[in-house]
């Protein structure tokens, strides 16, 4: 089984647990940007997915798309072209914020759809710029994997020789 949805939010990461003291005692707490962000996470996935908890191994795609600098939606007044090598379709972003940790906002926000996010064992983050005349988004497809790990998979591992340390 595979599920995809579209969340139309800038993509955030995580932010560091924030602590207080009441009464002498310390206290964590989440940022609580981050909780309305996994919220929205939340509230795409029940959209799509099943009302009952995945079991088992997942994976779990992360398209995060972010909003262009202003240098890259600059264009010719002459040819309405865009300037600086910049293209109309996706550009990687090798920018802040890191994908590890919007994959953790994404994960906290799916834990309604599974036992507990140690269950993702394969996935693939990808970050880039939007298209030139589209808006910031998040994409997020979720796929339940069989039990036996693909023979590619088990190839590569074998292939691989230990190093000495």
């Amino acid at each position: 089984m595979t599920w995809v949805f579209c969340v139309p939010i800038q993509p955030k990461g995580m932010a560091r647990h924030k602590h207080t003291t009441i009464a002498g005692h310390t206290h964590a707490y989440k940022d609580p940007l981050d909780v309305k962000w996994q919220d929205m996470i939340a509230f795409a996935a029940a959209r799509v997915m099943p009302d009952y908890a995945l079991d088992g191994p997942v994976r779990v795609d992360v398209m995060m798309l972010l909003p262009r600098p202003k240098k890259l939606l600059n264009r010719s007044k002459r040819t309405g072209e865009l300037l600086g090598g910049a293209r109309e379709g996706l550009m990687w972003a090798p920018t802040l914020p890191d994908s590890d940790n919007v994959l953790k906002n994404v994960y906290d926000g799916l834990k309604a759809i599974w036992r507990d996010d140690r269950q993702v064992c394969r996935g693939e983050p990808v970050k880039c710029y939007c298209e030139a005349n589209r808006k910031p988004r998040v994409i997020v497809k979720v796929q339940l994997l069989p039990d036996e790990v693909p023979e590619v998979l088990q190839k590569f591992a074998a292939s691989v020789n230990i190093t000495e340390l």
